[in-house]
């Protein structure tokens, strides 16, 4: 008989034990500011033209039932109050993301819901967002060097709602070990086609949100699922990493968090949007121009973002969409240069349609640029949160070049390294180019097929480390050449709301404030605030009673 145990056991062991006195203050903290987010992103979302369509569709089909719809909350049922709420955290990019993914989609939609069912305490409602975090987080980060990238990698959802199921309904190691194999049994995925442009980007995590609490409750009643389906041959990361070892996933659990990593989403664009288009509201801010002056329009950022571009083409029968105008750096920017700051209310239904002939405009003008130095800074502000950098396992080049070959054969996107970079990499920093170049050293060093049992893998695999170090530099530069000669330019390197920003609680907060109180006003909008950022001393049912007045 085989004792060993499987890596989903083992979390399992963890999710079950985790008490909410074993967790940091700090990790508490942020749980409540993540949560505060996610309902300033529903909020916005709900008054988006995709998430009144949505809400109209589900409407079609609801019968009703006990669960609260946030922000106007009607009485709905378990599977579309779970839809919905994962939709509108989804719907406009304002959602946040921790090392390495976007989670919030399902473990505060479920959080809430569930939460709200068994009428939790607070704390118990905060242990299971954190654990499900935590859990989820870190699936993530080891899939980065994969086919899928992002929302993308919806299938995240599916273990982080059976975490949470799993936590607040309080099942033993063997019934939470079976809710999270039934959850990753049979993963979704969108299509790149899917995601970067047309409306059903926005329904991309709401699937598997549903699906995993429903894993859970099949697991509840004595269901069994694969127990090896990470590590199997033919199973999860098989097929969902392209790298040549089979990470201890949830290794350092509990020893480092991943929630120390959050990340705000301060204005309606990607991740990589949010350098240049923090860059372009600061230009729009501090100097007076009008769209008719603008001549060319420079944008430098990390390779990251330069690829990015490239998914966001139109899709079939369209022009310029919300969607596609979130995952293109250049029209994010052209936005934010005529509009300024890019929040709910600029999107929100019949006002984007405006906008649209001043977006592609001004888009013309722009050209996309890579620069090497902001590239190595991201890599710098990554690293100082990992172990071991550069070699095998997370953010190894080596993996990393795989992916960007894939993006290269499918998007005409260019690769990691090219030609003319052996002329640009010279132009930066001697000391940066040193640092990339023994980095890249590192990741080419590959011992392949590694076993996670070696007692060398902590040395020889790069893995999460003391994650509050963590920076996510996504930067950029923006250059504007007016017609009559002039130049002006700003810089971001740090986005504001992103992890290592001293004023992640200010944009936090401010951003609640600014996405709230349009659907709710200010005395609404305050109350709420404050029971979120108290929650650990209430339960559920005072949240949910004040959302629903």
């Amino acid at each position: 008989m085989n004792h060993l145990q499987t890596q989903l056991q083992k979390v399992s062991r963890w999710i079950v034990n985790l008490r909410y006195e074993d967790i940091p203050d700090e990790v508490i903290h942020f749980a409540k500011l993540n949560l505060l987010d996610c309902i300033s992103a529903i909020c916005a979302g709900s008054r988006s033209s995709a998430g009144i369509r949505l809400k109209k569709a589900l409407m079609s089909i609801e019968s009703g039932g006990p669960y609260t719809m946030i922000p106007l909350g009607e009485s709905w049922s378990l599977n579309n109050v779970l839809y919905y709420h994962s939709a509108m955290i989804n719907a406009l990019e304002l959602d946040n993301f921790v090392f390495m993914g976007h989670i919030g989609q399902s473990s505060a939609s479920v959080s809430l819901a569930l939460g709200e069912a068994q009428n939790v305490s607070g704390r118990n409602l905060l242990l299971a967002f954190i654990a499900s975090v935590e859990v989820a987080g870190r699936l993530s980060a080891n899939l980065v060097s994969g086919p899928h990238q992002g929302h993308m990698r919806a299938f995240i959802h599916r273990i982080a709602s059976a975490t949470v199921a799993s936590k607040l309904y309080e099942f033993d190691e063997k019934t939470t070990a079976n809710a999270l194999a039934i959850s990753l049994s049979m993963p979704e995925f969108p299509l790149y086609p899917a995601c970067f442009s047309p409306d059903t980007k926005v329904i991309c995590t709401s699937s598997p949100t549903v699906e995993g609490v429903k894993a859970s409750f099949m697991a509840r009643e004595g269901m069994e699922g694969p127990l090896d389906i990470i590590e199997n041959p033919a199973g999860f990361f098989t097929y969902f990493s392209y790298s040549d070892i089979i990470p201890d996933i949830w290794n350092w659990l509990g020893k480092t968090w991943s929630i120390l990593t959050f990340s705000a989403k301060n204005y309606a664009t990607c991740a990589y949007a949010q350098g240049p288009v923090c860059a372009a509201v600061n230009l729009k801010k501090s100097f007076e121009f009008t769209e008719e002056e603008i001549s060319n329009v420079n944008i430098y950022v990390p390779v990251v973002s330069v690829i990015m571009e490239k998914f966001s083409v139109p899709h079939l029968g369209a022009s310029i969409t919300p969607v596609n105008t979130h995952f293109s750096v250049i029209r994010s920017t052209a936005a934010a240069l005529i509009f300024g700051e890019l929040t709910g209310d600029f999107y929100k239904t019949g006002e984007f349609e405006k906008k649209i002939k001043g977006i592609g405009d001004i888009s013309a003008r722009c050209c996309l640029r890579h620069d090497w130095q902001m590239t190595i800074e991201l890599l710098r502000g990554m690293d100082a949160g990992l172990e071991n950098p550069g070699k095998p396992g997370f953010l190894s080049l080596g993996s990393s070049q795989k992916t960007f070959k894939r993006f290269k054969k499918a998007f005409g996107s260019r690769p990691l390294i090219e030609w003319n970079d052996l002329l640009e990499i010279p132009k930066i920093k001697s000391m940066d180019q040193i640092y990339f170049l023994k980095r890249y050293m590192r990741s080419l060093s590959i011992t392949r097929h590694v076993s996670i049992k070696s007692k060398s893998v902590e040395h020889d695999f790069s893995h999460e480390g003391d994650l509050s170090k963590m920076a996510f530099n996504l930067s950029g530069r923006i250059e504007v050449v007016l017609k009559s000669g002039r130049r002006i330019e700003s810089f971001c390197k740090l986005p504001p709301g992103f992890a290592n920003d001293n004023g992640r609680e200010k944009i936090v907060r401010n951003k609640f404030y600014r996405e709230a109180v349009t659907v709710w006003g200010d005395d609404k909008a305050g109350i709420i605030e404050n029971l979120i950022m108290n929650i650990d001393a209430l339960n559920i049912s005072n949240l949910m009673d004040n959302i629903r007045k």
